[in-house]
């Protein structure tokens, strides 16, 4: 091929230069692109169509008529006139008292005689009537004595064992062993016999804290640790009371008092 050919020749023929075209290669490479536009263009067809579709299908479907509104007749019932309102009669006159009458004042009489005063003296009146066993009759009357009258106690106040809030010593915990540190005396039996354990304290702990029935629950020392306990919880002060729903009951408590040897 001459230079000023080659210029204006597709690199197809320039490839298949001296080849044989007819064979299929060719004819296949100088129709690509025009093949690759009628596919591009097929398918945006295609695209288009789906897309309005839908609007098509509205298009031809006949449209359905309107459905007719049920129009619903309301009767109102008029009210009637209100009945006539009865005039009530008016009250009684109430009648006039009679004026009183009047009184007539008679001036009082001079008369020379003695006049009796019917008042019973002094005397007669301070003196006691006396009543007499003895009938009318002469028979002896029966008087049954009165009922003897019951004494009505009153109702023991509940003794809580369960509670919402429990009873606090003073100081709580730890002023509570502090109490017992200051006041309990190891008794000289316990320390003779090398003796240490606890001693359980029950006791009812008031609405007002004071404490009462204090007395051993169980003692796993002895030699007069039992007896020490209870004195020494006794002279507590008040606690502060163990509460039920929010309110301040009775408790019954069962605390431990231990007993070491250092």
């Amino acid at each position: 091929m001459e230079a000023n050919q080659i210029l204006k020749s597709d690199i197809l023929d320039l490839i298949f230069e001296n080849r044989n075209k007819e064979y299929g290669a060719y004819d296949i490479r100088k129709k690509y692109r025009v093949r690759v536009r009628i596919a591009l263009a097929i398918a945006i067809a295609f695209l288009v169509f789906v897309l309005v579709l839908p609007d098509i299908i509205k298009l031809l479907t006949p449209k359905e008529a309107a459905p007719k509104a049920v129009v619903k007749e309301v009767t109102v019932n008029e009210l009637a006139p209100p009945p006539p309102l009865q005039k009530t009669p008016p009250p009684p006159e109430i009648p006039k008292p009679p004026p009183p009458e009047k009184i007539i004042f008679t001036p009082p009489k001079l008369v020379k005689e003695k006049v009796l005063d019917s008042m019973p003296s002094m005397k007669v009146i301070e003196q006691k009537p006396q009543i007499s066993t003895v009938s009318s009759a002469g028979s002896n009357i029966n008087i049954a004595p009165p009922p003897p009258t019951k004494v009505v106690e009153p109702p023991k106040e509940e003794i809580y064992t369960t509670y919402d809030e429990p009873p606090v010593p003073p100081g709580g915990n730890e002023g509570y062993l502090k109490y017992l540190q200051e006041h309990i005396h190891f008794p000289q039996q316990a320390v003779d016999a090398g003796a240490s354990g606890t001693v359980y304290i029950s006791l009812v702990i008031s609405k007002d804290g004071s404490l009462s029935d204090v007395h051993v629950e169980k003692d796993n020392v002895h030699y007069g640790c039992g007896d020490e306990a209870v004195r020494v919880i006794k002279t507590m002060p008040p606690w502060k009371p163990g509460k039920m729903n929010g309110v301040a009951v009775k408790v019954r408590y069962v605390i431990p008092v231990k007993f070491t040897l250092h």
